[in-house]
């Protein structure tokens, strides 16, 4: 964010702070600004939240579908692991294809895998309520389908829970959606 744009910004917060704040209330969001930090970043930058998982799977994957045949499959780190989401996209692009957001996702550090998927599949629950409104994207597995087209494994929220399924590379991979990463 350039600066004029962040100083603009920050006024606009200011301006619309409610006026009727109770001085106590105000009074405890300066002595814990850790705090009025947190919900502020989960309000406004809900990727920025983060998910604990247990991953224990070292298995070799099982396709997902007769004649779909691993084509690439990233170290798994296993233990436990605190997940987060991180967008791909640059200032200005509003969609890259996979190959890229897979670039970009390696340049990250680790990559998840179809095993992290799985294991955050599991427990769904834990999922942050803000996240649904994105593809959660694990670009360390690459499947290769009948027709010859590669794929990644992601979830999404449907229907009042979350499922997996597998994007298609050669689409564009917008601002919908994250890259599961590590948080660090």
């Amino acid at each position: 964010m350039e600066i004029d744009q962040f100083v603009e910004f920050g006024s606009a917060v200011l301006r619309s702070l409610p006026r009727d704040l109770d001085p106590t209330t105000a009074q405890g969001w300066i002595l814990n600004q850790r705090a009025l930090a947190d919900i502020l970043r989960k309000s406004l930058k809900p990727e920025a939240e983060s998910v604990t998982i247990q991953v224990s799977d070292t298995n070799p994957l099982a396709p997902p579908y007769d004649d779909w045949e691993l084509v690439e499959d990233a170290a798994t780190p296993v233990g436990t692991l605190e997940l987060g989401l991180t967008e791909f996209l640059k200032q200005g692009e509003d969609y890259v294809k996979g190959d890229i957001m897979r670039d970009r996702a390696r340049k990250t550090g680790l990559t998840f895998s179809e095993r992290h998927a799985r294991a955050l599949l599991n427990k769904q629950e834990r999922i942050p309520e803000s996240w649904k409104k994105f593809y959660l994207v694990f670009s360390g597995t690459v499947w290769r389908d009948r027709d010859g087209n590669l794929r990644v494994p992601y979830l999404h929220w449907s229907g009042g829970g979350w499922c997996l399924a597998f994007y298609w590379l050669g689409l564009d991979f917008d601002r919908d959606v994250r890259v599961v990463s590590l948080r660090k």
